[in-house]
């Protein structure tokens, strides 16, 4: 798996953002939730083509073999992997592919997804992310420079 250093900020948000918000990082479209202890960041460069998802917390990720995310309060769905990898510090777990259909359906029509590893939980508030993913994929038409 590849991890782009560019795709790494997930601490660029604006700092007021409460739901998710849609904006450009180094060229490539990024959706990003940023709350209290958490940020949340998936971004697309179609120049690759790649989407990576950047989880942040405050606490070090640890160990583990794989990561899901539980869909709830909707059309529950989990989705799992064992392809991700973690920030120097641990803070951020990165998930790369070449299509998110399936999470991006999860963030679409449920109210919290859960990022889980084998022995940890971090639950993502999706109030405005049905709007988000709209604009995001909108954005995603664009090349990155």
């Amino acid at each position: 798996m590849r991890t782009l250093p560019l795709l790494l900020a997930p601490l660029a948000a604006p700092a007021h953002a409460t739901a998710w918000d849609v904006t450009l990082i180094d060229g490539a479209c990024a959706l990003i939730s940023d709350r209290p202890g958490q940020t949340v960041t998936i971004t697309h460069d179609p120049a690759i083509p790649l989407y990576t998802l950047t989880a942040t917390r405050a606490a070090p990720w640890p160990d583990t073999t794989m990561f899901g995310i539980a869909f709830t309060g909707g059309e529950a769905m989990t989705i799992t992997t064992d392809r991700q990898t973690f920030s120097d510090d641990r803070l951020s777990l990165i998930v790369t592919d070449s299509g998110f259909g399936n999470v991006f359906l999860g963030m679409e029509t449920n109210r919290l997804a859960t990022f889980f590893t084998d022995t940890d939980a971090l639950p993502v508030p999706l109030d405005g992310a049905a709007e988000a993913i709209a604009e995001f994929e909108a954005c995603g038409a664009t090349p990155a420079v």
